[in-house]
């Protein structure tokens, strides 16, 4: 889960998407392939991450991620 990969994200995902004028996770885009019924995604929103795109070739998935961001923010899932 997201406790479990948080400090490597933290520590290795994001520094090395960084440019040099680029310091703020809001503007941080991150692009999460097969999200399936992972929560990730409403983990990162969370966590602050505001620009994120999962795809999933399941509609059902794609829903279940909708439903879950609508949920936690009812604004997120139309982002």
């Amino acid at each position: 889960g997201w406790e479990t990969l948080k400090p490597y994200f933290v520590n290795d995902v994001v520094p090395a998407c960084r440019s040099s004028d680029d310091d703020d996770k809001d503007t941080l885009q991150i692009l999460l392939p097969g999200i399936g019924n992972d929560p990730l995604v409403l983990d990162l929103y969370g966590a602050g991450y505001k620009h994120l795109t999962a795809f999933d070739y399941s509609s059902s998935a794609i829903e279940r991620q909708q439903d879950l961001l609508w949920y936690a923010e009812p604004d997120a899932s139309s982002k």
